[in-house]
């Protein structure tokens, strides 16, 4: 294989890398994956079959908070406090600096029998909880339309980044 992205093996064929034995398993090997339609990926036989796989995967890593999703959880150490992003760090400095009194992800509001919705910080002083975002993804908006619709009592604030700039937090 030649050019595959690998300086040491640019220009070289598999022969020159392997030997000639070698080259020629490997060869095999691959038109013998190819020929069962198969690929290295775990590709499905047919496009509607993949189609089908890849939905399966996706419902299956519905809820997941592992970190296996669509986009990678961070988790910054700070204090007694394990944070999901900078901002929120900013956040948590902000409210030290201010004497604000606060608790961390304090309570977990249940939604249905597989989804719950965490806000980021409470007040106590104010019965206040704050959800610090940077960006809505499409399913962190529909679980917080639905816990505003399930409890229209619990006051809360979104801190955006106009929020954020206004209290000279970023």
């Amino acid at each position: 294989m030649k050019g595959d992205g690998f300086g040491w093996k640019l220009g070289k064929t598999d022969v020159k890398i392997y030997g000639k034995n070698r080259a020629k398993k490997i060869a095999t090997k691959c038109l013998a994956t190819r020929r069962k339609n198969k690929s290295f990926g775990g590709r499905a036989k047919t496009d509607e079959l993949e189609i089908l796989r890849r939905k399966k995967i996706s419902e299956s890593l519905k809820g997941n908070r592992n970190g296996f999703g669509k986009y990678k959880r961070y988790s910054i150490k700070y204090k007694n406090y394990i944070l999901k992003s900078g901002w929120e760090l900013k956040v948590a400095k902000f409210f030290e600096k201010n004497c604000i009194d606060f608790v961390y992800e304090s309570r977990l509001f249940s939604l249905d029998k597989t989804h719950t919705y965490t806000p980021d910080f409470f007040l106590p002083k104010n019965n206040l909880y704050i959800e610090v975002k940077g960006y809505w993804r499409k399913e962190n908006k529909e679980k917080f339309e639905l816990f505003k619709k399930l409890y229209p009592n619990v006051l809360i604030e979104i801190w955006e980044k106009k929020k954020l700039k206004e209290l000279n937090i970023l």
